[in-house]
């Protein structure tokens, strides 16, 4: 009698079993022991959001749901039957449904939807949209012979010469434009030419970059794009490389101060000190010309807010998910989910000090387990060597222990600045976000933003805003004060204004709340999104392994 009736339904755990109640009437009962697992989902009512993900092949409840309580401890059914009314203030959650609440806008993508578009629903188009259309281009440009400076130029247009478009070429230094041209281009449809690039050869600079940049326009405007629209270009590297000088030895006249007691050991300089916290071996402080710069140093990070893709069970047949856990769903986090990626736990264990020459030499151990397998993880040392200019050089090494998962979300290190950080600059691809199985449609160049510029707010809160094959980056606040990360291998980096447990757990855009940091990823190695059916492809994934990489930090003040 279920239709036109309301009826009473509760469920009881009392740490022994789980009983079922219809109308004040035990109805089932099975015993249980143990804690409530915290699975990656929301509380739903009238669904299972486990298995009912974007593919729908059962209905939802349709029933009118009215007082739903849930409570951190068995409460008696007597007293959930007669809804006594201070139940309402014992409640961990009480919906009653009697006021509206309005937490925030988003888009809806629906029952059963999934949200691959690349445009927004405010027809904002998506970051991907830069990688869809150079994957296309027509006109493609190599080199036949970099050191003569001749480039092949492919014309696969069917019927079109590359007359019809306006051919230039652009040459830069660190991703500065120092010389730029046109160039007269004339290949027929389907066919092949090469030409030599009009380049003089500049002063070269010591470990300066040089790429050469040739793009084709409209000579014409059209309905669809202005006068000079860009349609197609390939970036080349020069053979021009002056190797850098290593670091001049230069004895300081103020040498690093060192003051080491039982909690903390504090590096001083010129103008900066770091704090380490010598209970977890972390670098807890760094301030420069009076600023305090961190919240939270750098930690291993294998982690990140699973991608759409990763919460999708349709790359499920088309991937052998290990290890996989009943109440994680089917997705590819699952494997991820299941030995406790998202919370691992470390351990000191060895945390020692020594002087080299003039500078500090800090040598952090620690094991770095699984949350959900304590006989899985990472042997994890890092190695800060502080010069006295302020200039740590990090050697990072990472091992791994046990039986791994499939493949990484990313590895490297988090870490957490300041909030007042919020201005950007990078010398890398860009300037939109870009993945390692999705960054050939974004060029090499200097860039500037800001962390909220950078943040794309996808209808499913995920790990985003990438920037790939980095030189360096730089985090600065309003008057000009900063740190640089560098490294002599590319490294990819992400920043945002939440925290990555708000992004993990956040289904839609209104439960992102702005955290009082600047969150800091700095990748060496990142997992790319994949595509919507057949997931990541093998070379694009992290797969866990020996490591080491070594990166420099600085802070810095900008002479305005």
């Amino acid at each position: 009698d279920w239709t036109q009736n309301w009826h009473h339904v509760a469920g009881i755990y009392n740490g022994k079993s789980i009983s079922l109640f219809i109308d004040n009437k035990k109805v089932a009962e099975e015993p249980v022991t143990g804690n409530i697992t915290n699975f990656p989902f929301p509380l739903n009512v009238g669904k299972n959001a486990e298995t009912h993900g974007q593919h729908m092949s059962r209905y939802l409840c349709d029933a009118i749901i009215d007082q739903v309580g849930i409570f951190q401890k068995a409460i008696d059914i007597n007293d959930l039957f007669a809804a006594k009314p201070d139940l309402k203030n014992i409640a961990a959650l009480w919906l009653d449904f009697e006021q509206e609440q309005n937490d925030g806008e988003f888009f809806s993508y629906g029952i059963g939807a999934r949200t691959y578009g690349s445009i927004s629903p405010d027809r904002v188009p998506e970051p991907e949209m830069w990688q869809m259309k150079k994957s296309a281009q027509p006109i493609s440009v190599k080199w036949s012979n970099a050191e003569k400076m001749e480039i092949e130029v492919q014309n696969r247009n069917f019927f079109t010469n590359t007359n019809a478009f306006e051919a230039r070429w652009n040459l830069e230094e660190n991703g500065i434009s120092i010389a730029s041209g046109k160039l007269e281009v004339d290949v027929e449809p389907e066919a092949k030419r090469i030409y030599v690039l009009p380049i003089q050869k500049p002063q070269l600079k010591e470990g300066a970059t040089y790429l050469t940049t040739v793009s084709f326009h409209s000579k014409e405007a059209t309905q669809w794009a202005p006068k000079g629209f860009e349609l197609c270009w390939d970036q080349l590297e020069l053979p021009w490389i002056v190797p850098a000088d290593k670091k001049m030895v230069q004895h300081q006249t103020n040498p690093l101060k060192v003051i080491d007691n039982e909690q903390r050991l504090i590096v001083s300089g010129v103008n900066f000190d770091y704090t380490f916290n010598k209970a977890d071996g972390q670098l807890c402080s760094m301030k420069y010309m009076d600023k305090e710069l961190l919240k939270q140093g750098g930690q291993l990070n294998v982690w990140r807010a699973p991608v759409a893709n990763e919460l999708d069970d349709w790359t499920n047949p088309a991937l052998k998910i290990s290890p996989r856990t009943e109440g994680y769903g089917r997705m590819v986090a699952n494997a991820w989910y299941s030995i406790g990626l998202d919370n691992m736990k470390s351990k000191l264990e060895s945390f020692r000090v020594e002087n080299k020459g003039e500078n500090v030499i800090v040598t952090v151990r620690e094991i770095a387990l699984f949350g959900n397998a304590d006989r899985a993880g990472f042997e994890n040392e890092m190695i800060y060597m502080i010069s006295p200019d302020g200039e740590i050089s990090l050697q990072h090494t990472i091992n791994p222990n046990g039986k791994m998962p499939m493949s990484l979300p990313r590895i490297g290190t988090k870490w957490v600045f300041d909030d007042q950080m919020q201005n950007v600059e990078w010398f890398g691809r860009g300037p939109q976000e870009n993945y390692p199985d999705r960054k050939t449609g974004y060029r090499t160049g200097l860039y500037q933003s800001t962390v909220d510029a950078m943040f794309v707010p996808y209808l499913i809160p995920q790990d985003c805003g990438l920037r790939t094959d980095n030189h360096y980056v730089r985090l600065t606040n309003a008057e000009g004060i900063g740190i640089e990360f560098s490294a002599a291998e590319p490294f990819n980096f992400n920043c945002y204004n939440y925290s990555t447990e708000n992004l993990s757990k956040a289904k839609q855009t209104y439960q992102l709340i702005k955290s009082d940091g600047v969150t800091f990823n700095f990748d060496y190695q990142t997992t790319g999104v994949g595509c919507t059916a057949i997931g990541v492809l093998d070379k694009y994934q992290t797969i866990p392994q020996a490591i080491q990489f070594t990166s420099s930090i600085k802070p810095f003040i900008i002479n305005k």
